[in-house]
């Protein structure tokens, strides 16, 4: 009886790996392609829709570029030669010299590009110059646009027009992505200001598009600091 069971218990752990191969086929579950295509993190904006309702206002950090280097350790193959005591036929000994590839460590100054927010400017982009859609690739209406822009939302917003390059973010990456998150495509020019004026909206944190935002969205400054802040 015992050696029934045993046999029966054998079988099982057998077939399992067998069962999760038929159910996961290789590769199957990797992403088509990947979240940066959609996802920018450059032109993750704040926006809300404006008092009039005929506009959106968008909190638009200005990133400046830096150069910085850095040291590296790197390693590095390297030929030296050796010598050694070898015993000849004869009986006499002499020495010999050999080649011994070995590994060494040097050090190298690499130069690379850093962006980093530098002020926020205010942008008022009329409503009907906007179209939106989430990243899951679902377009999102006018009234349903106003109402969950009501107040501060992180959002991306492009110059790119959605309906001709944008691609939905791939499934795989729903659990790490608010695949609601509202993608929006601003007509040409709107996102560029020639008067960026500081204003006293902080810059959203980066990465953006957490799956739980760590904080809420700023709040936006009234109406009147567009018009006072100053020119630079």
């Amino acid at each position: 009886m015992d050696r029934v069971i045993l046999s029966v218990l054998i079988v099982t752990l057998l077939a399992v790996p067998v069962s999760a191969q038929n159910l996961v086929p290789s590769n199957a579950w990797l992403p088509t392609r990947g979240p940066d295509e959609v996802v920018e993190f450059e032109s993750v904006c704040v926006a809300k829709v404006g008092q009039d309702n005929k506009s959106l206002l968008v909190a638009k950090p200005i990133y400046r570029q830096e150069t910085r280097t850095r040291t590296v350790n790197k390693t590095v193959y390297q030929t030296e030669m050796r010598t050694r005591r070898v015993k000849g036929e004869n009986g006499s000994v002499s020495d010999e010299a050999y080649e011994v590839t070995v590994p060494a460590t040097v050090q190298e100054t690499q130069s690379y590009l850093v962006k980093l927010p530098e002020k926020t400017v205010k942008l008022v982009i009329p409503l009907d110059k906007v179209r939106a859609w989430e990243l899951s690739g679902k377009p999102i209406d006018s009234d349903t646009l106003l109402k969950r822009l009501a107040k501060p939302v992180h959002v991306l917003a492009s110059e790119k027009d959605p309906s001709i390059n944008f691609v939905p973010v791939d499934p795989y990456f729903g659990s790490i992505l608010k695949m609601d998150t509202i993608v929006l495509h601003v007509f040409h020019g709107l996102l560029r200001s020639d008067e960026e004026a500081p204003v006293s909206v902080p810059v959203p944190a980066v990465p953006a598009v957490p799956a739980v935002p760590a904080t809420a969205p700023p709040a936006f400054p009234p109406a009147a600091a567009i018009r006072t802040a100053p020119k630079v």
